[in-house]
């Protein structure tokens, strides 16, 4: 009887915090999210473009696009990434594709900042995404020269033992393990 009670209030206490919630706050948290799903959309044309340029292939059968026009598509990928980042800090995942775009184009400084700030949460990255910026991270430490960091980062990713299988066979703690082999 006495647990049920406790259950019974602990329930109207969630209620009635919940509704607390007034108009104002609901239309706030509304216009975020419609926002987030309008930069989720406007990424995935963004991205496309991105990885299009960014990648030697296409540069090589499709003789590439302008200077001007990769600047753009760079500039238009950080400012919706760092948008998405403002709207909703609190999420790491953010903080991680951000970090990808500067590594994709050499500016590792800046990408190392965001794959630090994105593991200062990592148990809100899925497992590949937390072994990913991992692996990132060390490359990015690699093409500073540190070294010795490059190699403890790989280590910490290898000794996390998680179960990256996805998207293929893609693995990125194997992919350390070999990289501490050579």
């Amino acid at each position: 009887q006495m647990k049920g009670s406790i259950l019974v209030a602990a329930a109207l206490a969630a209620g009635t915090a919940f509704s607390a919630a007034t108009p104002a706050d609901k239309a706030a948290k509304a216009a975020r999210d419609a926002r987030l799903n309008e930069i989720a959309k406007a990424l995935q044309k963004v991205s496309v473009d991105f990885n299009n340029w960014n990648n030697y292939y296409y540069d090589y059968y499709v003789n590439g696009i302008s200077d001007e026009a990769r600047a753009k598509i760079l500039a238009d990928n950080i400012a919706l990434q760092k948008e998405r980042i403002a709207l909703a800090p609190e999420n790491p995942g953010f903080r991680s594709a951000l970090g990808d775009v500067y590594h994709a184009v050499g500016r590792y400084p800046e990408a190392l900042a965001e794959f630090d700030a994105a593991l200062a949460n990592e148990n809100g990255l899925d497992g590949w995404k937390r072994a990913s910026t991992r692996f990132q991270r060390a490359e990015c430490l690699y093409a500073a020269g540190d070294e010795e960091g490059c190699r403890k980062a790989l280590e910490e990713l290898v000794a996390l033992k998680i179960s990256t299988v996805r998207r293929g066979a893609f693995n990125w703690s194997g992919m350390a393990a070999t990289a501490l082999k050579l």
